[in-house]
């Protein structure tokens, strides 16, 4: 199970796995500009895959009346209804973090890259990818910058 993401990039950095960095304004402003659109496109997407799930209920309903029945398709149907109120908490708790200034930047090492990611040295339990848009062919060894805002860990170019 990975550790709470700070205590995690406390540790790393305790430990000289990564180390603090400093940028520019204009740098800072894009990546939590790029943090907020994130943030705002998992609302949108939510909203959009709630109308569809919505839409295709509604059609088995008036065409068949089939109502999906049993454990499964309750659950989905639950977490299709709760994924826009916790895109809507990801939205204020990022806005706050950027607001109260939560955002650290670091570098560090890389390990290996993953099917969900890549792994860093001091992060290993942690699988980061790039901020949106930006990415970027990395090999094992190669230095990358990491940016933390709140409780999220991701790379940047």
């Amino acid at each position: 199970m990975a550790r709470d993401i700070k205590w995690a990039v406390k540790e790393a950095e305790e430990q000289g796995a990564i180390h603090r960095i400093s940028v520019e304004d204009s740098t800072k402003k894009e990546i939590t500009s790029s943090a907020k659109k994130t943030a705002l496109g998992m609302f949108a997407g939510s909203i959009a895959l709630l109308i569809v799930a919505t839409i295709i209920v509604l059609a088995l309903y008036s065409f068949g009346g089939i109502i999906l029945h049993g454990a499964r398709m309750f659950v989905i149907y639950l977490i299709i209804l709760i994924f826009p109120f916790y895109a809507i908490y990801n939205i204020i708790h990022t806005s706050k973090a950027i607001k109260n200034d939560d955002v650290e930047f670091f570098q560090g090492t890389l390990v290996t890259k993953t099917d969900k990611g890549y792994r860093l040295s001091g992060l290993e339990d942690h699988d980061l990818s790039f901020l949106k848009g930006k990415t970027k062919d990395l090999k094992a060894g190669e230095t990358v910058n990491i940016v933390r805002i709140a409780d999220d860990v991701s790379l940047f170019v």
